[in-house]
Parts: structure tokens; sequence; C-alpha cells
């Protein structure tokens, strides 16, 4: 049995890294030279670093492969940025995806409304089944403004009345166990909900999101949301109990946001419902919080209400390390001073608002302070140039926006990927239009590819021939079954580009959904004469006529029909083609494959 407990300062027992520098709700100055250093355990060699600017959301590579030496320098980016984070994982790591995946945070109604619901929206992809898992859980108030159920889908399950809810703060726990596909929640450590089923959508969303909606005229306040992670292969265990102990990938306190705008930096997605009859309170908010100066404040009392969602990348090696909590970039760097002087004024703050007397220049400042005033400079989408110096034998990297920009031939074959810092993450090698490998410069690392009859990528191997990718598609492009997944080739169906986001296969001149079995834009080429004869040509967004095991469609134009000779060769036609004796040829039946472009579209190939 798995017991959730409510812990954001740190877990239990330490991983086999931890990461020491920067330090969490601290700042590094923009454009500067800055130290990470990070402790590990002995039998780990290698190590990549990541780095996040949006508080989890999206990682880019730092560095591959580096030899293990407790501390790397890096130039920070000219961006203001409210919430970094540096994830550092063993390059020769274990492959896994979380088996358990556990959200934690504490909530609070602000004011006394009867009968209005909290509502909780998790998405979890899975690779497995290629789908995303869904849970709607609702905390609904009763009378007087107490909890009086939890409700998780279809499962509705009451809890204690004496469970009093205005102005007071409660944890609330909820795990994904990717084994049975079910959710399990818990409100302060006593579990209302076991095992309850969840919804399945196509197709997997590229990584979990919380989605978090208050109701009309209420005020939620949130805080301390905690995401962890647990696999058997993490081996951990806490000394009291002996429970798993589960790793936290996330920790949002809100602590280093100034002001609402810069909740977006950090990848929160914000959508106010209604409007407000007076006018709306800062969504930070610095009168209340668990453990903090800060927490999330949801809804107002002006009839507004909000959804507010957020993804998290996981990590997929073990062992894995994030930063203990995000830290700033920014171009003026606070000093530990003024930050303390914030701190002051945030209690003073809420001493006066608790009924203590607090002065009229005091609240004059901290209305300047505190109300979303700090300058925040604009992201642009300028590439910054990458450069590498050595300083006393540490290499240093500069770090530019995100984003990957890809390089195509004349005919449209991939032929390299680039990062956001002008640096070469991926080279394509071909022989005629077949994929033979993919090799990654800043690992120095080659792999070979295996394709079948339609260019689908079906197996990828290393250098020492370890299979590390290895699937079977559907004759739509959708994965049927994947038997292994420690290496994510970025073309899988047709030999095509498939966008981690969005998951849509790019052809060319079109996307196409595999997950919908159709293009997402019409044909460019109309064949009105073909057409005539046969009406699936009518259907401009259908893929391969609907009948893609007749048909292939390599550049999303013209679809080609694979043409099948059948004959029964002698010994005399075996010497006229292969020679005087014809090798390991024998009488038989043979099958020649040749391609033919169906342009004119008229009856079926054969």
């Amino acid at each position: 049995m798995f017991y959730i407990i409510a812990n954001v300062i740190s877990d239990p027992i330490p991983n086999k890294l931890k990461v020491n520098e920067p330090k969490g709700e601290e700042d590094v100055k923009t454009v500067s030279v800055n130290s990470i250093s990070w402790t590990s355990d002995s039998s780990i060699r290698k190590i990549d670093i990541e780095y996040s600017i949006d508080n989890g959301t999206i990682y880019n590579k730092l560095a591959t492969g580096l030899e293990i030496s407790h501390k790397f320098k890096w130039f920070t980016p000219a961006l203001e940025i409210p919430a970094a984070l540096i994830r550092i994982s063993d390059s020769n790591g274990f492959s896994f995806e979380p088996e358990r995946v556990s959200y934690e945070f504490y909530f609070k109604l602000d004011n006394r409304l009867n009968d209005i619901p909290f509502e909780i929206n998790l998405a979890i992809p899975d690779q497995a089944t290629q789908a995303t898992w869904l849970s709607k859980i609702m905390v609904n108030f009763g009378s007087s403004g107490k909890i009086d159920s939890i409700k998780c889908n279809f499962v509705d399950n009451k809890v204690d009345p004496d469970n009093q809810a205005v102005n007071m703060w409660h944890h609330i726990g909820i795990v994904f166990d990717r084994a049975i596909y079910a959710i399990s929640v818990f409100l302060d450590g006593v579990k209302i909900i076991e095992n309850a089923p969840l919804e399945i959508k196509y197709p997997a969303l590229p990584r979990p999101e919380i989605t978090l909606i208050s109701s009309p005229g209420a005020e939620f306040l949130v805080d301390d949301i905690v995401v962890k992670v647990w696999h058997p292969a993490f081996n951990l265990l806490t000394k009291e109990t002996g429970n798993p102990v589960f790793l936290t990938v996330l920790k949002e306190r809100f602590e280093n946001y100034l002001s609402d705008e810069e909740l977006v930096l950090g990848r929160w997605l914000i959508n106010k419902i209604g409007e407000d009859v007076v006018k709306a309170e800062p969504l930070l908010n610095i009168f209340d919080s668990v453990s903090g100066l800060k927490s999330l404040r949801l809804g107002s009392k002006g009839g507004a209400y909000y959804s507010i969602s957020k993804s998290v990348a996981l990590p997929e090696k073990y062992p894995f390390a994030i930063s203990d909590g995000s830290f700033g970039i920014r171009a003026k760097k606070r000093l530990k001073a003024e930050v303390e002087e914030e701190a002051n004024t945030g209690r003073a703050l809420r001493a006066g608002r608790a009924g203590k007397p607090v002065g009229t220049g005091l609240k004059e400042g901290i209305k300047g302070q505190l109300r979303g005033t700090a300058t925040i400079s604009k992201q642009t989408e300028d590439k910054v140039k990458a450069t590498t110096v050595v300083e006393s034998g540490l290499r240093m990297q500069s770090v530019g926006t995100t984003g990957t920009y890809f390089i195509y031939s004349f005919d449209g074959k991939l032929m390299a990927e680039y990062n956001g810092l002008g640096e070469c993450v991926r080279e394509y090698i071909y022989l005629g239009d077949r994929l033979l490998a993919e090799y990654q410069p800043q690992s120095n690392e080659l792999y070979f590819y295996t394709a079948d009859h339609i260019n689908s990528v079906r197996v990828v191997t290393d250098e020492m021939g370890n299979r590390v990718y290895a699937a079977a598609y559907d004759p739509y492009g959708g994965i049927q079954k994947i038997w292994e997944n420690s290496h994510n080739p970025a073309l899988k169906f047709s030999g095509k580009e498939r966008d981690s986001e969005s998951n849509l296969d790019y052809f060319g001149a079109r996307y196409y959904a595999n997950f919908h079995y159709r293009w997402l834009s019409p044909d460019p080429v109309i064949n009105r004469e073909g057409a005539i004869m046969n009406p699936q040509l009518w259907n401009l967004y259908s893929f391969c006529r609907n009948n893609p095991m007749t048909y292939w469609d390599p550049d999303e134009k013209v679809e080609i029909v694979p043409i099948l000779n059948l004959s029964y060769l002698t010994y005399r036609e075996i010497y006229s083609k292969h020679g005087s004796h014809g090798g390991a040829f024998r009488p038989g039946l043979s099958i020649e494959i040749e391609l033919r472009k169906e342009k004119e579209g008229y009856g079926r190939p054969w």
C-alpha cells in the first residue's frame, strides 16, 4: 500500500544524484557565468545536464556524456526568467516510464459558499497504449462550507463531516497507478477514493498535465504543488515505514514570481471565465500561504473564476536529480537583503489585514512592490549564439532560447536538427531514399535504422548492435506495440517526423493525424478524371484513399501502388539473370515487386 505524505522540503532518502547549485528560490544574473554543481554516487561515470526556463514543462540539453567533475559552468541567457530548473541524469542510466505519478498540493476555500465544487483534472500519457488517461476530481462543499464529498469520474465518496473547509488549509494527494490505470485520492492523509477507473483518450499528450478550476463566486487558494514519480527500479524505502519513496520532479511554491504576468513565463496557462463586477485582485496572493509568502488565488469575489493548467516533463532516465526548487534568472539580481525586506513587508501586510496597525507609508511601499509592477523583459525569438569557454579546466556553455530547427533536402528528406543555440543535435544518413542511420554530434553516438517496406522505422540499434527501439505500426500509422523505447527516434511512420507535442506526422506539404486517419489539410493534387471512376478521390482529406493496406502515400500528393509480379523461373532464366550458377537461386516461384504511381486512379491495382 502506498501512503502519500505532504513533503515539500525534501525526500526522506537522498537520490544517487543531488543538485547543489543553483539553489532554489535564489536569483542568478542574466548573461553571466554561473556554476552547476552536484554530488553523485560512485557508480555514476557520465552525466547529462538539462535546463528548463519554464519551471519544468520543457527541458533542453545543456551537456551530454559529461565526465564526472561535479561542477559545470554555463552562461545564462539574456532573458528574464522567474522560474528555471536544472536536471541532471546518469548518461548510462536506466530508461523508464514512471509506474506511479503523484500530485500533491494544499488548497483552501477563502469565502463561505454552499454547493460549490473545486475541480481538479489530470491527464497522464502512456507509452504502452499510446493514449492519455483522464481523471476528473470534484471536491464538493456542503452546508457551512464543509467538505461534503470527493468524486473521481464515477466514484463519489463522502468524507468526514467535521472537515471544515473555510479558512482552513487542506492537503490533497492524487496517485496515478499505471499498472491498473486507476487513481487514488487522499485528503489530509486519509484515503477517500481507491483505484477509481479512468477514461482513455487518443492520442497521447507529450507530458502529464494538471488543470485546476474554481467556481463562480468562490475564492480558492492553492499552494505548494509537488509532483513525484515512482518506479520499482528506484529501490528506495523509508526507514520509518518501509514504504516506497516517490522522487520529486517539481515543487511549485509561487515564491519566485513577482507578478501575475510572470506566471505565464512559468508556463502556467491561465483562462479567466466571466467578468468581475468589482476590481479583481491579483492571482498571486500575499495575504496567506502554507510555507512561504505567496499562494495562488483562483477566482474572485467579483464573480469571475479561473481555469489554470500546467504540464510537467517527467524524467526518462534513472538516476536523476532536479534542483531543489526553481531559481530566477534576472538582469537585476535580487540580493538576500531585498528578499528579506520583501518577506518583512509581506508579514507586516498580513498583520495589518488581521487587524494590527500598519502605517500608510508601508501600505504604499507594499502596493508598489508586491502588486505586479516589476519590469519583465519580453522574450524574443532571436537565437543566441552558443559559446564554449575553458576556465580552470571547466567548460562553460551559453544558453539561448528554446526550439528546434530542421534542415530538409531539396526532395523533402529530413537531413539535420539544430537546437536554439545553433548546435547540431541530429544528422541523418541516407542511401538513396532509404534512411540508414542517425548521428548525434554532441554525444558522438551513432544509431542504425531498420525500416519496413513503406519506410516506417521498425528497429533502431546502437553501434554495439543493441536494440534501443522496436515498434510495430497499424496501417494508418498508429503505434500498435513498443518492445523497446530507450531511444526515441524523431522519424517514425513512413519515415516521417512525428511531432512530440501534437503527435502529428509531417509529410512535407501536409500534416497527417494518424489518430484520426486523415490529413489536416486538403490534397494539393486533385485528379478529377480519376475521381469519376474512383469516388474515394473526392475525399481530399482521406489517407491512401482509406485503403492503406493497398496504397502508399510517401509525399502526401500521389499514392503509389505496389505491383507484385508472380512467375515460375527455370534454370535457363536464372542463368540469364544471376550468372552461371545462380548462386543460392533455385527453380520455383519468384516474387518481384515494383512501385507504380497511381496517377489516373482507375480501378484497382490488381
